[in-house]
Order: C-alpha cells, then sequence, then structure tokens
C-alpha cells in the first residue's frame, strides 16, 4: 500500500512538472531592442577635413593666413549627454610667409544639447610654423546625414608661459565610423 501510494505521488508529480517547460521552447528569432535611441551618435571614431584662418603672431612672426587640415579623433560617451574624446589635427598653413605646417593634439569634452547638436571644449598642444603651441577653446557640431556632421571650431594659441597671442577658426566635415 505504502509502496503504491508514493508510486502514485510520484507519477503525478512528474505530470505536474513537466507543463513549465512548455513557456521555454525556442522560437528561432532573435530578441530584439526594446528602445533604440533617436539621438545622433556622436560616440565613436570619426575622421575628417577642415580650412579656415588663422590670425595673430606665435613666438614673433605673424601667422595670419589660411590652412586647411585633416583630422581625425574619437569620442567615448561618459553619460547620455556628455562626451570625452581626443583629437588630432594636421594640415597645412599660408600665413605671408609662405606654407608651414599646422598639427594639434586636443582633448575633447562635450555636451549633446540637442538631438544632432554637440558643444564641445577642446585644449591641447602643438606645433604651429615649426614653434611648440598649446591651444584651447570650442565649438559646435551638428548632424546632417547619417554618419556626417558639419563644424565650426574657434581655438586661442600661444607659446608656452605666453598668453595667447593667435586664433584658428575652422569649419569642417566628418564622418563617423559607427
Amino acid at each position: 500500500m505504502i509502496a503504491r501510494t508514493l508510486t502514485l505521488g510520484a507519477a503525478v508529480a512528474t505530470l505536474m512538472s513537466t507543463g513549465a517547460f512548455a513557456a521555454d521552447l525556442y522560437s528561432g528569432t532573435p530578441a530584439t531592442d526594446l528602445y533604440s535611441s533617436p539621438m545622433f551618435n556622436f560616440e565613436g571614431a570619426y575622421a575628417g577635413v577642415q580650412g579656415g584662418g588663422y590670425w595673430g603672431t606665435i613666438n614673433g612672426p605673424s601667422v595670419t593666413g589660411w590652412n586647411l587640415d585633416l583630422v581625425a579623433g574619437v569620442n567615448f560617451a561618459v553619460t547620455d549627454l556628455f562626451l570625452a574624446g581626443v583629437e588630432f589635427q594636421g594640415g597645412v598653413m599660408w600665413p605671408e610667409s609662405g606654407w608651414k605646417w599646422d598639427m594639434l593634439g586636443l582633448g575633447r569634452v562635450g555636451v549633446q544639447v540637442t538631438d544632432g547638436i554637440m558643444a564641445y571644449g577642446a585644449a591641447g598642444l602643438g606645433n604651429v610654423a615649426g614653434d611648440g603651441v598649446y591651444a584651447f577653446g570650442g565649438g559646435v557640431e551638428v548632424a546632417t546625414f547619417n554618419s556626417i556632421s558639419v563644424r565650426g571650431e574657434v581655438l586661442g594659441m600661444a607659446n608656452w608661459g605666453q598668453g595667447p597671442s593667435a586664433a584658428k577658426a575652422t569649419a569642417g566635415v566628418l564622418f563617423h565610423f559607427n
């Protein structure tokens, strides 16, 4: 009698527990994201071209003239709205004394003001017309298409130990690799 009761109880318990597996069948399709951000993604690597001009003097000679740079950098999301990154600018400039090299390495911190608009500050070191300089300033970057943005930037510059004596203003087009 006891054996029959135990067997019946085990059979009932087995039948009741098999129904719990029915909800775990594989559907064959992967899960999709529940929320996709409509905001332009400034995070990740980017590259582009910018042009503009220099005004002022660095270490004596005038650097007033035109410039054309290649730009490459990478941004990292600190939060949903704040980004930090590094950028390298290198190219040529045409002051009154003839063409010269222009190279800057900048750290950037930005905030996404609205969908597709980022304002940022930048500071760094470089070499302009053969002289070591520090640079600081900022700009605004605006998304135009899926991975393309345009921007305007103004940087103040000077030799180490001196106050700002030159400025660089540029406009550029960037492609974001994300």
